[in-house]
């Protein structure tokens, strides 16, 4: 009697995959909105390409820098599985 494919019995488990697009540059300087879309729409594509789609949503991030200022920052997760 034959045995069933191996693959039959597998089932897919998502990976989140996440990039944090931020609203600043080197010197936490605030770029433009057209510069950020930018960033944005590179990413969206990029991970579009690779996994089929993406989401994304606005938020708050932060950092602290080497001086131990805290750095706080408009970002846009994109995030695909």
């Amino acid at each position: 009697m034959a045995k069933k494919p191996l693959y039959k019995k597998a089932y897919h488990i998502p990976i989140e995959t996440a990039v944090y697009v931020p609203s600043t540059n080197k010197k936490q300087k605030a770029i433009s909105k057209k510069q950020l879309n930018k960033r944005v729409n590179t990413v969206r594509k990029d991970l579009s390409r690779r996994y089929g789609g993406y989401t994304s949503v606005q938020g708050i991030g932060g950092y602290v820098m080497n001086n131990g200022r805290l750095v706080k920052e408009k970002v846009v997760k994109v995030t695909s599985f």
